[in-house]
């Protein structure tokens, strides 16, 4: 699913997640440049985290090596690295069954 990410009805960024049964999967999230910086992505992070513990499934993505801010806040957000291909790596967060509320 491609959604478009507004705020104040102005464009600022696109979000492209797979929503599987397994998992969820982020699979691209960019930003204008006016809108990075500013918590954009982390709402939108914790969006997902919220549709896969309702749905009793892990949110994977995978982060360039060197994007360094990204890999920041997915650690901060609790996701875990699964696998490292060089360029990429591969993170994955478990929701806490006990703590989802539907």
């Amino acid at each position: 699913m491609y959604f478009i990410i507004e705020q104040h009805n102005q464009r600022i960024g696109r979000v492209v997640v797979d929503f599987g049964m397994n998992d969820v999967r982020l699979l691209d999230m960019v930003f204008i440049p006016l809108a990075r910086g500013k918590g954009n992505g982390r709402q939108v992070i914790q969006m997902l985290q919220h549709a896969a513990a309702v749905n009793y499934v892990p949110l994977v993505l995978s982060v360039l090596c060197h994007n360094y801010a990204a890999k920041a806040l997915y650690l901060r957000l609790g996701f875990s690295v699964v696998e490292n291909t060089g360029t990429h790596e591969r993170m994955i967060w478990y929701p806490e069954h006990h703590n989802i509320i539907l």
